[in-house]
């Protein structure tokens, strides 16, 4: 079944699983961008780790989900690109039509430019039963950030595990399991 290890401070709550058989119900969140740019080995952004890790997650009967900011989906970047402006990598796909057929199957969703993404991919992961995202991204602006209080709206420092002026304990920051991946020789592994 699943083998845990901790690899982190307890703080983040992040955990790497060697997976041999998941249960069939468990949502795999994939951070896009992250995945994608480690598979170009951080030059470009290649939606081929994107479809590598799909296809990983549906042999195995999970749900995959893909999360990538909208421009990602725009031809903007790569015609500016053709016309010799300079495109960032990290803002630039070089298969937009393969990212336009993933949301059509239902298996790409985007997030608003210029929203931090990650935070879509955290309450999505903690809002869905079996919810897992995978990352190479340790989420620490996430869990490492002020936090207000529901009872009386106070703001606390991210440390404080309860709140300073009525006491109620921090709400969970991170519901959700975090899979760290690698591309070997362009070839998808979960550790």
């Amino acid at each position: 079944m699943f083998e845990r290890k901790n690899k982190y401070a307890s703080t983040l709550s992040l955990y790497s699983y060697s997976i041999e058989c998941p249960p069939p119900n468990m949502t795999i969140v994939i951070d896009g961008p992250n995945l994608a740019m480690a598979c170009g080995e951080h030059m470009e952004f290649k939606v081929e780790g994107i479809m590598q890790a799909i296809e990983h997650f549906r042999a195995k009967r999970c749900r995959a989900i893909v999360l990538v900011p909208a421009f990602y989906l725009e031809y903007d970047s790569v015609q500016r690109s053709k016309e010799g402006f300079t495109v960032h990598p990290a803002q630039k796909s070089h298969n937009v039509l393969l990212l336009n057929q993933l949301k059509e199957k239902k298996l790409l969703f985007t997030t608003p430019t210029g929203d931090y993404d990650d935070s879509y991919a955290i309450e999505f992961a903690k809002n869905i039963e079996n919810g897992y995202i995978l990352s190479n991204d340790r989420y620490r602006d996430a869990v490492f950030k002020k936090w207000k209080c529901f009872e009386c709206s106070e703001a606390n420092e991210p440390r404080e595990q309860y709140c300073k002026l009525c006491h109620v304990r921090r709400p969970k920051v991170m519901n959700a399991y975090v899979f760290l991946f690698l591309f070997d020789s362009l070839s998808f592994k979960i550790y």
